[in-house]
């Protein structure tokens, strides 16, 4: 923003401030999805175990009843819960802002900003995007493996692997518009 006026630099300050507040949005998400992760795994965890003690425990009735040993004590051998685990839902909703990159009229507007500090900062965002876009291939094998290997959660709203794809498309644009000013 160093030396940078006019109606770009004012379309670039708003551009930033929208990509600082979608990657605040995108933190957020993620943090919570995490926690809804673990929470979910925890329930899951309950409802095996449920179920492990559940089947081992009715075979024991079926014995008892089979040999009419209904005075044993129900202390003694206590039925577990019958009613499964809940499974849960994870929702998980992202999309980026729109960003205004063109203010409109003739497109001949100028711009005092110094372009090597523009092409710098393209240069900059590209390599942070692509760093982004690497994350970005991890959570979403991450998320497949979940989805995958714990098919017993419901899955509510989930668009925060296209909302991040499409913010990268968004920084991506960014980049190509400062490049074409400078």
């Amino acid at each position: 923003m160093e030396d940078f006026k006019g109606g770009y630099a004012t379309l670039f300050a708003n551009a930033l401030a929208v990509r600082a507040n979608d990657r605040g949005r995108l933190a957020g998400v993620l943090a919570a999805l995490a926690e809804e992760v673990r929470q979910a795994k925890l329930k899951a965890r309950e409802e095996k175990s449920r179920l492990k003690d559940l089947n081992p425990w009715q075979q024991r009735a079926d014995i008892r009843e089979q040999h009419f040993q209904s005075f044993v004590s129900p202390l003694s051998d206590p039925m577990p819960m019958d009613w499964p685990v809940a499974a849960p839902t994870i929702s998980a909703v992202f999309s980026p802002s729109d960003r205004v990159r063109f203010a409109g009229g003739s497109g001949g507007a100028t711009s005092s900003a110094d372009p090597g500090k523009l092409r710098e900062f393209v240069s900059q965002s590209r390599a942070f995007t692509n760093i982004l876009d690497a994350e970005l291939g991890r959570i979403r094998n991450a998320w497949s493996g979940f989805t995958s290997a714990c098919s017993w959660v419901n899955s509510g709203s989930v668009t925060f692997v296209s909302g991040f794809e499409e913010l990268l498309t968004e920084n991506a644009a960014d980049a190509t518009w400062l490049e074409q000013i400078a």
